[in-house]
């Protein structure tokens, strides 16, 4: 029986394109693009050096815990498990934060409301204060 055309000898490996369901290992991703993200998002508010003045390890370790943190400052790559754990720990803090607004909108709804019913009593009381009582036909005897 006569080889195939398609039949290649056992010590030469097939292209790139010649692969199928091999899957090429990734070179894993530079974490510098995280630190600079993670600078460029999180840490450039005006505000943030007046309120928290820290370095992006510490904010780093703040935000996501001593475990990850350590990954993140002292490799030079982001390797899988790495990543899908800042990805969950990012999820976690979006989640987090969603639900700190949904309170912190309810409290200003109800702040609002008290508002409206505060001014209603000054509002009256202010009238009230400027009747003249001597006027009054309960006070003549």
């Amino acid at each position: 029986m006569a080889l195939g055309s398609n039949v290649r000898p056992p010590n030469k490996r097939p292209s790139q394109d010649q692969r199928v369901g091999y899957e090429q290992q990734v070179v894993p991703q530079t974490l510098l693009v995280v630190r600079e993200a993670y600078s460029e998002t999180v840490m450039d508010l005006s505000h943030y050096e007046d309120d928290y003045d820290d370095t992006y390890e510490e904010s780093i370790t703040e935000e996501f815990g001593p475990e990850l943190a350590v990954l993140l400052i002292k490799s030079d790559h982001l390797l899988p498990a790495t990543k899908a754990t800042l990805i969950a720990k990012i999820d976690t803090a979006i989640q987090q934060r969603e639900a700190l607004q949904r309170v912190v909108d309810r409290e200003l709804q109800s702040l609002r409301s008290a508002a409206t019913d505060i001014r209603s009593v000054t509002d009256t009381l202010a009238e009230v204060s400027d009747t003249l009582f001597e006027s009054s036909s309960y006070l003549r005897t």
